[in-house]
């Protein structure tokens, strides 16, 4: 009688664990400028997530024009040690909704001032998030341009 208990100890043990949901850690991963190729065009490490692998490029491009817009962009070549955000205004993206939120839509604009490098990472879980690890190219004074003539300041 005590085997039977022991096993049904171990049977339900084993089977909640089955079933609880698995956390899958992601690293945080910040943008990061590896390369300046002059004339404004920075390469820039970045890490994008998705459900699909497609949907993980989409989101490290645009999250390398938004970072290089919003965000102070570290290094990690040369003296420079941080790349300036084009807008030092952090409020101007609330300010701009309508703009940014054409800009950043599936297809916008931000696409002129980017360009994918290569592939340097793909970490995929199965059954989990996909997540990418990519080199960029964003041409930021093309992009600063863009927001001046936009009156986006």
């Amino acid at each position: 009688m005590k085997v039977n208990h022991s096993f049904l100890l171990f049977f339900l043990i084993t089977l909640f664990c089955a079933c609880t949901p698995k956390n899958i850690y992601y690293s945080t991963f910040s943008t990061t400028a590896i390369a300046n190729k002059g004339m404004g065009e920075y390469v820039l490490r970045v890490q994008g997530i998705g459900q699909t692998y497609q949907q993980a490029k989409k989101d490290a491009i645009r999250k390398a024009v938004y970072d290089v817009i919003f965000k102070n962009v570290s290094s990690s070549y040369g003296e420079h040690r941080m790349i300036q955000p084009v807008l030092s205004n952090p409020l101007t993206e609330q300010q701009h909704p309508d703009f940014f939120g054409s800009f950043f839509s599936a297809g916008g604009d931000y696409l002129k001032f980017v360009h994918e490098l290569r592939l340097e990472k793909d970490k995929f879980k199965p059954q989990a998030r996909r997540g990418v690890i990519m080199n960029v190219v964003v041409n930021r004074a093309a992009l600063a341009k863009y927001l001046a003539d936009n009156q986006i300041f």
